[in-house]
């Protein structure tokens, strides 16, 4: 593949979910490079024994999308996301994270990869 058909792809899956609270079904989507990269950051600011508020809508406003897999939120969203029901916000990162690589067989394979032999970088 090339650089054209790499940055023409539009790779980012999305599922359904059922929202009782807030009697409907929305659409979560998986999160970009970019949102990866900042959720890996909260994690290691957490693990750090920091307290880092919000997070559950902070997922939310990154990963609830229209049927064509749009966001419908702006990070600024987050604050008033995080008003709404924390049953409602955990179902929405538990298939975000999932969708996302970060938990289940994904991770799995992840860390099981992380011990195969590397490619040699190139440099001596």
């Amino acid at each position: 593949m090339g650089r054209e058909d790499i940055l023409g792809k539009s790779d980012i899956p999305f599922q359904a979910v059922d929202i009782p609270e807030w009697g409907g079904t929305v659409n979560v989507r998986c999160m970009t490079g970019r949102q990866r990269w900042d959720w890996d950051a909260l994690m290691y600011r957490i693990n750090n024994g920091e307290k880092v508020p919000n997070i559950l809508a902070q997922v939310a406003a990154w990963t609830l999308c229209d049927a064509s897999g749009t966001r419908l939120f702006r990070d600024t969203d987050a604050d008033k996301l995080g008003d709404l029901n924390g049953s409602a916000l955990d179902r929405i990162r538990d298939v975000a994270l999932y969708l996302s690589g970060v938990t289940g067989d994904a991770r799995e394979r992840a860390e099981g990869n992380s011990n195969e032999t590397k490619p040699d970088s190139g440099t001596s």
